[in-house]
């Protein structure tokens, strides 16, 4: 019952995704000048949100937001890897452009070496990067609990030449 003018800047594309009645979500925005589109194709059960973006030399870039509440067990990230196998079967050729943000809640993950203790640690992520060629950016924690800092927000990617900054801070616009 909320317009996106009410929260989101003018100037973007939005594609969003409701949790539920409580609230949360996940929402892509792609400013309204690049020719975008949203891939409900790809989004399942999970909270999951996908934009295609068409890059100046005519290639397809895809953007996603993805959110795993932290009671949620490993095998959730089975819809994730459903949609990037639905990915990369349309680009059997080369890897496909991809940028995957968003908060998995794997507090154990240790990203330095990209190691976790157990699945339900954090290891079936690490598979699912691996097996896709993902590269993780974050190098610095976005989350502080009891006094010991952790990485839960991530950003994974194809091509990590597609982005030539990212910060972990508050201000987002």
């Amino acid at each position: 019952s909320i317009s996106n003018s009410e929260i989101f800047p003018p100037g973007y594309a939005i594609y969003w995704r409701d949790r539920d009645l409580h609230g949360g979500g996940v929402s892509v925005l792609v400013r309204d000048t690049l020719n975008s589109l949203h891939c409900v194709d790809f989004e399942n059960n999970s909270e999951l949100v996908w934009a295609a973006i068409t890059l100046k030399d005519r290639r397809t870039m895809y953007l996603s937001c993805f959110y795993r509440s932290p009671d949620k067990k490993s095998n959730y990230l089975d819809s994730l890897r459903d949609s990037l196998d639905l990915i990369y079967s349309k680009h059997p050729n080369k890897p496909p452009y991809i940028i995957l943000c968003g908060d998995f809640n794997y507090p154990r993950i240790n990203w330095t070496d990209c190691t976790a203790p157990s699945l339900g640690e954090g290891k079936y992520l690490l598979d699912i990067i691996n097996d896709y060629h993902l590269h993780q950016l974050i190098d610095t924690p976005t989350y502080l609990s009891r006094g010991v800092s952790h990485i839960l927000d991530i950003v994974l990617t194809t091509h990590p030449s597609l982005l030539s900054e990212v910060a972990v801070g508050r201000e987002f616009l």
